[in-house]
């Protein structure tokens, strides 16, 4: 067989392999949205941030739970004044008995890609060792 006749056999065989194809191609096609449109996901911020149990060295800052979307969940940092930053899955953070007071910054992390909220910042004073939350 001449090189011309093979490639004119060849285009042959790769037009009708196309043109069976076109029907799945389509219903295919059909089949499929596509859109432009993206949503952006915003992490909430713990609401309600505020101190509970306060006493002599003790207390605690505490806030409402936030709800993860689908298939997520959510943790808490806690930023303390010293800058050392505690993790938690509580939904509330007890104040160390030797006092640091000072701002302290609580967010909330998705355990997907480790975003995280803007914080609430809750400022914590010691006054002849009670805490006092402001």
């Amino acid at each position: 067989m001449g090189a011309r006749r093979r490639t004119g056999l060849l285009g042959a065989i790769v037009a009708a392999a196309l043109w069976a194809a076109v029907p799945a191609a389509a219903a295919f096609l059909a089949s499929v949205a596509a859109t432009a449109a993206f949503s952006a996901y915003t992490v909430p911020a713990p609401a309600n941030v505020r101190c509970a149990g306060l006493g002599l060295l003790s207390g605690a800052i505490v806030w409402d739970a936030v709800t993860p979307p689908a298939g997520a969940t959510v943790s808490y940092d806690v930023t303390r004044p010293d800058a050392r930053v505690v993790n938690t899955s509580a939904t509330s953070y007890t104040l160390p008995a030797i006092s640091l007071i000072g701002a302290y910054r609580v967010q909330t992390r998705l355990s997907a890609g480790g975003w995280r909220s803007t914080a609430v910042t809750v400022t914590v004073t010691n006054v002849a060792g009670i805490y006092i939350c402001g």
